[in-house]
């Protein structure tokens, strides 16, 4: 089940959706980091971070490296991570917002996917922002 923060935040049908390119989990490995999350068992742990939820020991800076020679598997991997992150812990680190949102600015320009840069990130913003004015920052 998603988080209630979650849930009550990202409402669009974008966020449901295992068959959009600019759903969190639109592509196939996305749709199985859901799933083996959703139904395999799998347990996002306390104190989880972005990077320690992408697939493959994959490291932020390995993905970006990628995305620089044309490959935007990895900011689609950092996308399904950061959105999985949210999904089950209703909250997200400073750390990990920066770099989530520049996965989404960059897939989002290299891909022309719109509906990243005109629902998602400021929903995504928008989260961040209650989430400060809840923590008191």
């Amino acid at each position: 089940m998603p988080h209630a923060r979650y849930a009550a935040h990202f409402t669009n049908e974008l966020y449901m959706s295992s068959h959009l390119d600019e759903a969190p989990f639109g592509d196939d490995a996305a749709a199985d980091m859901l799933y083996d999350y959703e139904q395999g068992g799998q347990i996002v742990q306390p104190g989880a971070t972005l990077e320690s939820l992408l697939p493959w020991n994959g490291t932020v800076a390995g993905c970006f490296s990628q995305a620089e020679r044309g490959d935007t598997d990895g900011l689609a991997q950092i996308y399904a991570a950061g959105f999985l992150l949210l999904r089950y812990t209703g909250e997200i680190s400073v750390a990990d917002y920066e770099v989530l949102r520049s996965a989404l600015v960059r897939l989002a320009e290299q891909l022309s996917l719109d509906a990243i840069s005109e629902v998602v990130v400021p929903d995504l913003d928008a989260f961040m922002a209650d989430q400060d004015r809840r923590l008191g920052r």
